[in-house]
């Protein structure tokens, strides 16, 4: 083990930082780092609820794909009714 890592090791222990990456991020990222949460909502909220004005906010494009992936998989829905119910979110 090097003197550095032995040293970094050390500050760990002592300041009691976590190991690993520490990011802090806006909870609007626009869904980067929640994509496959993002999307799922998206999905579920199309099949069978309202366009959420607060997940878009917050997951961005990859919410609003979602929703109209679920919105269309319902039976009997189209483009057009997806998108007035995007456009009533």
């Amino acid at each position: 083990m090097t003197p550095v890592m032995m040293t970094t090791i050390m500050l760990i222990i002592v300041l009691g930082l976590p190991v690993g990456n520490v990011s802090a991020k806006k909870s609007s990222d626009n869904g980067i780092n929640n994509l496959d949460r993002c999307v799922q909502a998206g999905k579920d909220d199309g099949r069978d609820s309202q366009f959420s004005q607060s997940e878009f906010d917050t997951c961005g494009s990859s919410y609003q794909h979602g929703f109209m992936k679920g919105c269309l998989s319902v039976d009997g829905n189209k483009r057009d009714v997806c998108n007035s119910a995007e456009d009533s979110g």
